[in-house]
């Protein structure tokens, strides 16, 4: 391989791989902005989170292709958020119920839509096979059941070709669960980035 060849080769793989990262580096930008917009309230009094049950209200659940990611997505957004909660931002994270604890704040979550999409639709067009995603967040004072804030949003994997095929919905929850925590961040006052969290895993 002669040198001008060798040259033309490494550029061409440089561009590649930035060209594949750039969709993770705007994401990130857009999430933290999408964290940004939600309405904000003091959680500085509160030094324990918990996080309840992620509940699925779609009215057309039971018609969708895929039944079983449905019935795990609950789960997954749970250890995703928890996970992603910064650490020291709370003195427990507690993946259950909330009870009548003085000090703490229950995050509820809800999937008003869930369409996990087709990745094959995705790898033929971009647009076809999207997943789909809509959720309502809820933030209340467990000591005395007094919501402090709700909003919603929806999200949507489109992407075609072969990045498209490879994530979907689940990509979707997981940054659900990252602007989630990013908001949660944004609510103590925090400025360090969100880097995972003690979590208190608690029988349901």
């Amino acid at each position: 391989m002669s040198k001008k060849t060798r040259l033309f080769t490494l550029v061409l793989v440089t561009l590649v791989v930035l060209v594949s990262w750039e969709p993770v580096f705007a994401g990130q930008k857009k999430r933290e902005k999408k964290a940004a917009s939600w309405p904000a309230v003091d959680l500085t009094p509160y030094s324990i989170l918990y996080v309840e049950d992620v509940q699925v209200t779609d009215p057309k659940a039971a018609q969708r292709k895929n039944v079983a990611m449905l019935k795990s997505a609950p789960e997954r957004i749970e250890g995703y958020l928890v996970a992603t909660v910064e650490e020291g931002l709370f003195a427990e994270v507690r993946q259950a119920p909330m009870e009548p604890v003085s000090g703490a704040v229950a995050l509820k979550v809800e999937l008003t839509q869930y369409k996990p999409g087709s990745a094959f639709g995705r790898a033929m067009l971009a647009g076809v096979g999207s997943a789909h995603l809509d959720f309502k967040a809820t933030l209340i004072d467990a000591a005395t059941g007094e919501r402090l804030t709700s909003f919603s949003g929806e999200k949507t994997w489109a992407w075609g070709g072969a990045y498209g095929m490879s994530r979907g919905i689940e990509e979707l929850e997981q940054n659900l669960a990252v602007e989630l925590a990013l908001y949660l961040k944004r609510c103590k006052g925090a400025d360090t980035p969100a880097a995972g969290g003690q979590v208190s895993q608690v029988d349901r």
